[in-house]
């Protein structure tokens, strides 16, 4: 599992970033198909109400070069969050059997341009 504080980002654009899973025995890249299930959330800690959600198989999820999660928020999303610390998981099915790959924060900073 991933416990660390990403990359801090704005509100008025795109927020995508990438990660991979690493076979702890091997050390290599986890090799990744359409079948696995990741899911992401990002939680506002202030009210405990989930801010952005991203899941395999909706657009904000992608698999790069099979093995890499790229994960996009498009700007319209990032624009409804604050100026704020947020709350990141994420967690990780295959074959029915689902494990916790990411607990972290990301700070959101006010981006001031609007278009």
């Amino acid at each position: 599992m991933i416990q660390r504080a990403l990359e801090p980002t704005t509100n008025r654009q795109d927020w995508q970033f990438q990660f991979r899973l690493i076979d702890s025995e091997t050390g290599t890249p986890v090799a990744l198909t359409e079948h696995d299930v990741l899911k992401l959330r990002v939680r506002d800690c202030r009210y405990w109400r989930e801010s952005l959600t991203a899941e395999s198989g909706d657009d904000h999820v992608a698999i790069i070069d099979g093995i890499a999660f790229q994960i996009t928020f498009p700007r319209s999303e990032m624009q409804g969050l604050c100026q704020h610390q947020y709350e990141v998981g994420a967690t990780f099915e295959r074959d029915g059997q689902i494990s916790q790959i990411l607990i972290g924060t990301v700070t959101v900073l006010d981006g001031i341009v609007n278009i």
